[in-house]
């Protein structure tokens, strides 16, 4: 990634700034007005009032990070899916044999007073510390591309995918592909990769919670998943085949959507009963 690429998303997104409490708290807000504007018929033209719905949260690697955030904090979700994110640790796979990815661990609420001025490039550090998942691209399996490949696309992937999705991530040239997104809250990337970063929140979740992964993914200990929600009223653990940690390129990707839907009417029971 070029350091002119770095800086522009920085910049972008006032990395010292965008913590958990502010991205948790501006997700709850905005949810909340949907949710009222449902309630009223008010949320678009001939769209029906819907006043008690079934309300999951659900997200993939950060944004599962951030569902499990919100609702321990706001209890916001009837259930929450946690896609592709470990609540006890979360790291990069690596193909075996190969030298495993281990980025710096920055304690969670530190943010290191360089990363909030307006010119991160004052700082030639501050790059690889906001960003060190993105720098980690720059330990190449010349094999098999950017190390963190294997973990991300499973071999029936098309190479074409993994080239315009791990190339120069996150800016990707300035040609982004159609799912992408140039810029990241680079502060929650590093804490949400710290062993237990979220554990208070995960462990005051008290609904149902699914936890979903590929067969390749960023979770150390998959079946250890469940005890991080000591308060959840049930944990379920799916771990989709043949798939990599971007989930919907998967040629599996119905297999996940379908235990989604599967785990959605459960959620819908427990809320009924």
């Amino acid at each position: 990634m070029s350091r002119s690429g770095v800086a522009s998303a920085l910049i972008a997104h006032a990395p010292g700034s965008l913590d958990y409490s502010r991205l948790s708290a501006t997700a709850h807000a905005a949810e909340q007005e949907v949710l009222q504007r449902l309630a009223a018929g008010t949320l678009a033209d001939g769209f029906p009032a819907v006043t008690d719905p079934v309300i999951l949260g659900i997200g993939q690697s950060m944004g599962g990070c951030m569902t499990v955030v919100q609702q321990g904090r706001y209890e916001d979700y009837d259930g929450i899916g946690v896609l592709g994110f470990s609540a006890v640790h979360t790291t990069p796979a690596t193909r075996p044999g190969t030298t495993p990815i281990v980025p710096p661990w920055l304690p969670r609420d530190v943010v290191p007073s360089s990363w909030v001025q307006t010119d991160p490039l004052s700082d030639p550090g501050v790059v690889n510390k906001a960003l060190m998942v993105a720098d980690s691209l720059d330990n190449r399996d010349k094999a098999s591309g950017p190390a963190m490949a294997w973990g991300f696309h499973y071999d029936d992937v098309d190479p074409a995918i993994l080239v315009q999705d791990l190339t120069d991530f996150p800016t990707r040239n300035g040609n982004p592909p159609p799912w992408a997104s140039t810029t990241l809250p680079a502060v929650v990337a590093v804490w949400c990769i710290v062993p237990g970063a979220i554990a208070p929140e995960a462990a005051g979740v008290s609904v149902p919670v699914l936890v979903a992964m590929g067969e390749r993914d960023v979770v150390a200990d998959p079946k250890g998943e469940p005890r991080a929600y000591q308060s959840a009223t049930s944990v379920d653990l799916f771990r989709c085949p043949r798939m990599g940690h971007m989930h919907n390129f998967a040629s599996t990707r119905e297999l996940l959507w379908q235990r989604i839907d599967t785990w959605s009417k459960w959620v819908s029971v427990v809320k009924a009963s």
